[in-house]
């Protein structure tokens, strides 16, 4: 099993983020591409779309081989 934080890129934002954020759906796709069979997302932490800082919007990824 993986557990994993990470910075996202908020679903519906008009926001242009830094390079290596990536949309929720994105990181899903990313691990199940290296091997894992069951993956989700757990939970989104500080959400913020209109005017985000670097250290909001990241979520918690569980992946299980």
């Amino acid at each position: 099993m993986l557990l994993n934080g990470d910075f996202i890129k908020p679903d519906k934002t008009i926001y242009e983020y830094e390079p290596g954020r990536f949309e929720i759906t994105t990181h899903i796709a990313m691990l199940r591409r290296v091997g894992f069979k069951s993956t989700q997302c757990l939970v989104v932490l500080e959400e913020e779309i209109e005017s985000p800082t670097a250290a909001q919007n990241y979520a918690c990824f569980k992946g299980v081989v």
